[in-house]
């Protein structure tokens, strides 16, 4: 299936991507400008038989593209061919500034570092086989095992050391072009997959975390929370709106305005940080050297490296109490200068 998405600069209102018979369901236009981008655009999906999906699904999640103080529009688009809408599942789209509060990213934030004014489009698609009929199958979650928690009896059953012994033998007979080699790669990879299956335990992916990223911006204080939120709310505000054209034109003069005010208050708490954190460095250079060196350590990356306070026990269960790992590795250490 080929899926065309990006930024195409093409504003096409309600023209349709569809001619009279064409059996697709119609949109639900939010964006009523058109441009001369949006007609030539309309005129490729015509005569490709394609379409786009915004507008076409779930009006909750539909929204405008890209949004900034200029004004709000619809110029990013996904676009299929007009039999595989049967394999949509949900489409969406998602502003830059909510992924930023949702995902509580703030610390990218920066001089360097702005809000993009284009969002993010998410579509979920079916996916099916065709042999003498087609049909529909159920994706699911990739597992996720615990690998520190492999057992010492991993393929040491009998039925797996014969499975290995006769992959083996394929190897040294029957390698002479690509498909053998191809047929036992895929057998070795099933016998590590059942082993993996029955020996190894999973982490449960059905549950969604709930963690947050930590705010690690040193500058980022109330008054800038407190600007942010303003802002949002004035362009949640800004693209709800669907009414008079003055009163939208204030909304997106208020958006406009608050998103300037939080923007130059960033650059300006991150550039008085940057001085006094250099007033900082320069003073220790006389009063405290030994201080010196160890802010300068701390400004290039750093690795963490840190050995598992853990051992298997006698059964493969994994062992964390100290005393227990201590004793263990003293045995081990023994055993080792001991038969050396």
């Amino acid at each position: 299936m080929i899926i065309l998405c990006g930024d195409f600069n093409s504003r096409i209102g309600n023209l349709k991507d569809y001619s009279e018979f064409d059996c697709i369901p119609t949109r639900n236009v939010i964006d009523k400008t058109k441009n001369q981008h949006g007609k030539s655009f309309i005129e490729f999906l015509n005569e490709s038989k394609m379409c786009v999906l915004n507008g076409r699904y779930d009006p909750v999640h539909d929204d405008f593209t890209c949004v900034s103080g200029r004004g709000k529009s619809v110029v990013d688009y996904i676009c299929v061919p007009h039999d595989a809408l049967k394999l949509i599942e949900s489409f969406q789209v998602i502003t830059a500034r909510s992924i930023v509060e949702n995902f509580n990213l703030f610390e990218f934030l920066g001089e360097r570092s702005k809000v993009p004014d284009h969002s993010v489009i998410l579509t979920e698609f079916k996916t099916y086989e065709e042999a003498n009929e087609s049909y529909q199958v159920t994706s699911s979650l990739p597992k996720r095992y615990k690998l520190n928690s492999i057992p010492n009896d991993f393929l040491a059953s009998d039925m797996r050391k014969t499975a290995l012994q006769t992959l083996i033998f394929k190897i040294e007979t029957t390698r002479e072009n690509q498909t053998n080699m191809d047929n036992i790669y895929s057998d070795l990879c099933n016998i590590i997959i059942d082993e993996m299956n029955a020996k190894i335990p999973v982490f449960d992916t059905s549950r969604k975390t709930s963690k947050r990223f930590k705010v690690g911006k040193p500058y980022w204080n109330d008054h800038l929370g407190s600007l942010w939120h303003s802002m949002r709310n004035k362009e949640k505000g800004f693209l709800k709106f669907r009414g008079n054209l003055s009163v939208k034109r204030k909304l997106r003069e208020e958006f406009h305005t608050a998103q300037k005010i939080f923007d130059r208050t960033l650059k300006r708490c991150e550039r008085q940080f940057r001085h006094s954190f250099c007033v900082e460095v320069e003073n220790m250079t006389t009063s405290n050297p030994n201080e010196f060196w160890e802010k300068i350590k701390k400004l290039g990356p750093r690795k963490t490296q840190r050995i598992p306070m853990e051992v298997y026990g006698e059964d493969g269960t994994i062992l964390t109490d100290d005393e227990t790992i201590l004793n263990k590795w003293k045995t081990e250490f023994q055993n080792i200068y001991k038969y050396g």
